[in-house]
């Protein structure tokens, strides 16, 4: 999940507009598409896949 955060913060950067045109498109695609949408949801919210140690919540 890092690297799909910092791949996104890459690509989202200064880039050249044909790449900028493709990642929107991608992410239009993501966005229109529920199972995927629903699935990358899911393991953003730590509820698929497992969490970095640094992001889980310990309970004292």
């Amino acid at each position: 999940m890092m690297a799909l955060m910092e791949s996104f913060k890459r690509i989202y950067g200064p880039v050249p507009v044909g790449v900028r045109w493709i990642c929107n498109v991608g992410m239009n695609l993501v966005n229109q598409t529920p199972v995927v949408k629903k699935q990358l949801l899911r393991q953003a919210l730590g509820e698929r896949g497992g969490l970095p140690e640094a992001a889980k919540v310990h309970l004292a």
